[in-house]
C-alpha cells in the first residue's frame, strides 16, 4: 500500500474520531511484548472484561505510536468506541502478519 500521509510506516487506512489514520504493523519487539496475550485480544467485544478491552487498546496504541509518536493512549481511547476497536485491532493484526484471509473471513494466524 502507498503511504499518502508520508508517515514513517505504511499501513491500513482507518477512520477514528472523524479523522483518517494509517495503522501500521507492530514491531517485532511489540509482538514479543504482547504475544502471550494476543489470543485474548482477538475476542474483544462490548461485553469483554475490562482487562481484555485494555489489552486491545494497549496493542493498538503500540502500533499507532509508530506513525503518531505523540498520540497518547487517552487520545486513542477517546477516538475509539466498542464498534471500531475490534476493526482497528484487526487492522493492526493484519498489517503485522498475524492474520490471514480464508474464504473472506479474517482468522487468527501463526
Amino acid at each position: 500500500m502507498t503511504n499518502p500521509a508520508n508517515l514513517p510506516c505504511e499501513g491500513t487506512p482507518v477512520r477514528m474520531g472523524g479523522r483518517d489514520y494509517i495503522v501500521p504493523a507492530l514491531t517485532m519487539r511489540q509482538v514479543r511484548v504482547f504475544e502471550k496475550d494476543l489470543h485474548r485480544a482477538f475476542e474483544v467485544g462490548p461485553l469483554s472484561p475490562p482487562e481484555d478491552r485494555q489489552l486491545a487498546l494497549d496493542i493498538i496504541h503500540a502500533a499507532m505510536t509508530r506513525n503518531y509518536p505523540t498520540m497518547t493512549q487517552e487520545e486513542l481511547e477517546d477516538m475509539l468506541d466498542l464498534t471500531s476497536t475490534p476493526k482497528v485491532f484487526l487492522s493492526v493484526m493484519g498489517m503485522s502478519g498475524l492474520m490471514e484471509k480464508t474464504q473472506g473471513e479474517a482468522v487468527a494466524g501463526a
